[in-house]
């Protein structure tokens, strides 16, 4: 073994370093190679378009299977099974019509629940000017009167029972907003607000102490698959279902919103997306978990934002089943994602408020995410029927004063039948929205 000595090790790494000055120089990464993404996705948002076995959606009947199968999956990995109508389902209104009482049979058991109802105040008519009275004529002396022919009378006819139902006058019937909770959003004129406290059918006081506690845990069993938002849905279901029987119901069950905030707009948005007889659904500030979608609160948080992701729900309360416990650190595996909640409102009325100035609901999340499901709306040539509002500077829950033309406007519209300019989608968050880093799917045009 030979041991160079200083002197020659010098005069080596002298002619090493000549040897590279005069080397051509390599190739740069940025002028010959492709730029590095600054985000990694590793998986982008599914296709609504496509069916789990691979079929493209190209029709609207197309559409109400793929929606189907969407259904079908939520529950399958997320929200647990819907049941069906139960046994029997029986409402009654009290006799000032603030409250209905619903009574549920599955079986031999039975629940019952109330709701309250606020009726609109009603308008009143604005007075009408008197007439002017006309001059008097003077009177002229009235002549004698004549001795009446006196005519034979007629036996009077004997009056008919009368049918009650056929000589009351019919009552005016309004449409409703259903509140889970207490609305925080303002009700339009001419528009009846029944709160349903959903924490009743399924509470929501936190993982260890509400897992399968409610009404509905009470006919269908505690170890039931449903969480409380899908329970939560089956409530509504039964109150509609209560408002249409009723006797004396004042509520015109084909003009119907449902609405709530924070926890409850979770659940307003899934209640929005299986009942299809809710005619607009207006979530409020659901943030993950609702409008916003899993796959991109977790790269957010992969960024360093304090969101909310599906891994930290699932330890937070008993929202979803217990089946999303498998999927909510690998959101990535699954075949959907929160866009196809809200696509199974469509082509029905969907506003989606949410606030740009709260980390923790993911102002990008919920914007990407509505804004993905929004193609469903444009296939289906709907897509005035969808609208997002996303606003900062205001308290979570407190409904801002910009917001309230538009949002009057989806009530004339899905609620009154009347004209209005809907469809807006606005934010003033601070993000910039790359579609095609989470889109790599075509919208077709259904026929």
């Amino acid at each position: 073994m030979k041991i160079l000595t200083p002197a020659f090790a010098s005069l080596l790494t002298a002619l090493l370093a000549s040897a590279q000055s005069t080397a051509p120089s390599a190739p740069q990464p940025e002028t010959k190679c492709p730029a590095f993404p600054d985000r990694l996705i590793l998986s982008k948002l599914p296709d609504p378009f496509t069916f789990f076995n691979g079929k493209k959606v190209r029709t609207k009947d197309d559409w109400a299977c793929r929606r189907a199968e969407i259904s079908a999956l939520l529950q399958r990995f997320e929200l647990g099974d819907l049941p069906g109508k139960p046994d029997k389902v029986v409402g009654v209104i009290d006799e000032n019509h603030r409250s209905i009482t619903v009574n549920v049979t599955v079986g031999d058991r039975e629940i019952s629940f109330t709701s309250t109802i606020r009726l609109p105040e009603p308008v009143k008519p604005e007075p009408e000017p008197s007439p002017e009275p006309e001059p008097e004529e003077p009177e002229e002396p009235s002549p004698e009167p004549e001795e009446p022919v006196p005519e034979p009378e007629e036996p009077e006819p004997t009056p008919e029972p009368e049918d009650p139902d056929s000589v009351s006058t019919p009552k005016k019937k309004y449409p409703a907003i259903i509140s889970l909770g207490y609305a925080s959003i303002p009700a339009p004129e001419g528009v009846a607000v029944i709160s349903l406290n959903n924490d009743l059918i399924a509470e929501q006081q936190g993982r260890t102490r509400s897992r399968g506690k409610g009404l509905f845990y009470d006919l269908y069993g505690a170890d039931h698959s449903a969480g409380a938002m899908l329970a939560w849905t089956w409530g509504v279901s039964r109150l509609i279902d209560a408002l249409e029987s009723a006797q004396g119901s004042q509520i015109d069950t084909k003009r119907l919103a449902v609405t709530g905030c924070s926890r409850n707009g979770k659940g307003t948005h899934v209640v929005g997306a299986f009942e299809e007889r809710i005619a607009l659904t207006i979530p409020q500030e659901p943030g993950t978990g609702g409008a916003g979608c899993w796959r991109i609160a977790d790269q957010l948080r992969d960024e360093g934002l304090t969101v909310q992701t599906g891994s930290q729900i699932i330890t937070e309360n008993v929202w979803f089943s217990t089946r999303f416990d498998e999927y909510a650190n690998k959101t990535g595996v699954l075949p959907f994602d929160h866009h196809f909640l809200s696509a199974m409102v469509a082509p029905r009325g969907l506003l989606v408020l949410e606030h740009s100035g709260i980390d923790w609901l993911g102002p990008e999340s919920t914007y990407g995410c509505v804004s993905a499901a929004r193609k469903v709306w444009q296939a289906l040539g709907a897509q005035r029927n969808v609208g997002f509002l996303q606003a900062g500077e205001h308290n979570h829950c407190q409904f801002p004063e910009s917001q309230r033309k538009d949002l009057e406007a989806y009530f004339d519209r899905f609620l009154k039948g009347k004209r209005a300019e809907t469809g807006h989608f606005k934010t003033d968050g601070e993000f910039e929205w790359d579609e095609s880093e989470w889109i790599d799917w075509e919208t077709p045009r259904l026929r």
